[in-house]
């Protein structure tokens, strides 16, 4: 088993896109010692496919103990017999096993008289949809609900996340087609949605997973983004600055669509999510807006999808970026420029040296900074030279190996340039003598730099070290 206090005993039921960042996430916390173990499904006559084989290597390698049983066909008295070898399960494993399956597995968590159960129960408000809302498994999520707060003995916490931000962009769920530039709003274009990613999720399950006497017998908020209908095709259009056509599904059409394909599960999901009302809560009022943790939006979800060319991947990796990915990711989002001629070509300079910040080889900076670069506001302990920038860079790169920085917007007038700046990434490296434990930064900085001879030569920069620090607390 691998270590998370020693008397505590996780048990994690599933592997899959959820369960893994949970997993992970829980390993950053292994200072607290105790320890973490998975449920997956017995393996296959005939052994495993690659996927099943893949998730289970890996989790060799991360030193976890696996542990086997069938969520679906093992009875209540089964489940709760290996649950009782733990002190807290957190269910990850999605709507497995079709109907009932979550009130057996939650029936089981209570019979095993466990300390704490974060069940399955990552999307929409369940006390808000309650029955009737056309989707079967929600009824039965608000089912489990009823069952958690008939008892006292286990103690539990629910935490909502809305919809998983890549299903926005699922070509099978139909709300954003990237490929064919639709947008389909669900009921109404005022309706809302909050979205999350499983990354996200998977952060702050943690967080909750080891603090859970702060969170005991309470419903946790989370959001990576709520946002209109409306509001959402404006984005995709920003983002990928092209037009997008609007459709609207009213009420009428989804329940027409379900009562023609009954056994559709896609349809059943538009129709659900097709309220103003249990799918949506203000961003402002989640547990990660009141403890400042930095979660992925549409946009910044989009950018990624964009930058490598619709392949997306959940962590990309800037330090594995060629010299042409990198400078594509560093496309500002909005470039004001004059009429100077010169105009187009330092765009281009400066794009490539944010293209070196972005993972870029050393190539891009030696074609962007001049030998006589002199940085006027260096912090303490910096060289105030190339010597320096290089430094600065290779540093972050150490601290963030995921880092990137996002030109949101530009402005080029003479040889001027100012840039205004996103920066995000993970704390997966070292900084100033400290490791780090995943952290996800989300700060701001301004850089303004004079060109001359075709080069970089002076810049005045400001960062938002305040934020930072907050974060990787």
């Amino acid at each position: 088993m691998s270590n998370i206090s020693s008397s505590r005993k996780v048990l994690v039921l599933g592997a899959g896109e959820l369960g893994m960042p949970v997993i992970r996430e829980l390993l950053r916390f292994g200072h607290l010692g105790g320890s973490i173990s998975v449920l997956l499904p017995p393996m296959m006559q005939g052994g495993a496919n690659d996927v099943v084989s893949k998730q289970r290597e890996e989790l060799r390698l991360l030193g976890l103990d696996v542990v086997e049983a069938d969520l679906a066909k093992d009875s209540v008295e089964e489940l709760a017999s290996i649950f009782s070898k733990f002190t807290q399960v957190v269910g990850c494993t999605g709507f497995v096993g079709g109907r009932g399956t979550q009130l057996k597995i939650t029936a089981a968590a209570l019979s095993a008289d466990i300390e704490h159960y974060i069940p399955w129960q990552f999307g929409v408000d369940y006390d808000i949809i309650g029955h009737g809302s056309g989707q079967e498994v929600f009824d039965e999520q608000f089912d489990v609900r009823n069952l958690l707060r008939s008892q006292s003995r286990v103690k539990w916490t629910i935490v909502s996340t809305g919809m998983f931000t890549s299903f926005v962009f699922l070509p099978a769920f139909g709300l954003v087609n990237l490929e064919r530039g639709i947008v389909h709003a669900l009921g109404a274009w005022s309706h809302r949605l909050t979205v999350t990613t499983p990354e996200d999720i998977g952060r702050m399950t943690a967080l909750i997973a080891v603090s859970n006497r702060e969170h005991a017998d309470k419903v946790v908020y989370l959001s990576g983004d709520t946002f209109t209908y409306e509001e959402l095709a404006i984005t995709v259009e920003q983002v990928l600055g092209r037009p997008m056509e609007r459709v609207l599904w009213s009420i009428a059409e989804l329940k027409a669509e379900v009562a023609k394909h009954p056994e559709d599960t896609m349809r059943k999901y538009r129709l659900g999510f097709a309220r103003d009302d249990g799918v949506a809560w203000p961003k402002a009022e989640t547990l990660n807006a009141r403890r400042n943790i930095a979660m992925v939006d549409v946009a910044t979800w989009l950018r990624r999808w964009r930058d490598f060319s619709g392949s997306l991947t959940p962590d990309w990796d800037t330090s594995t970026a060629t010299d042409t990915l990198a400078y594509r990711m560093a496309k500002p989002e909005l470039l004001v420029a004059s009429a100077d001629p010169d105009g187009s070509d330092i765009a281009t300079l400066t794009q490539r040296y944010y293209g070196w910040w972005n993972g870029g080889s050393d190539a891009m900076l030696a074609t962007t900074v001049s030998p006589d670069f002199r940085d006027r506001t260096p912090p303490p302990g910096r060289e105030p030279s190339i010597a320096g920038l290089t430094a600065a860079q290779s540093a972050f790169h150490e601290a963030f190996p995921n880092g990137r920085v996002h030109v949101l917007q530009q402005v080029i007038v003479g040889d001027r340039v100012v840039s205004h700046l996103r920066v995000t990434g993970r704390f997966l490296g070292s900084r100033e003598g400290r490791s780090g434990a995943g952290q996800r930064i989300d700060y701001l900085a301004t850089d303004i730099m004079r060109i001359a001879g075709g080069q970089i030569v002076e810049s005045w920069h400001v960062e938002d070290h305040l934020s930072l620090q907050q974060q990787l607390a």
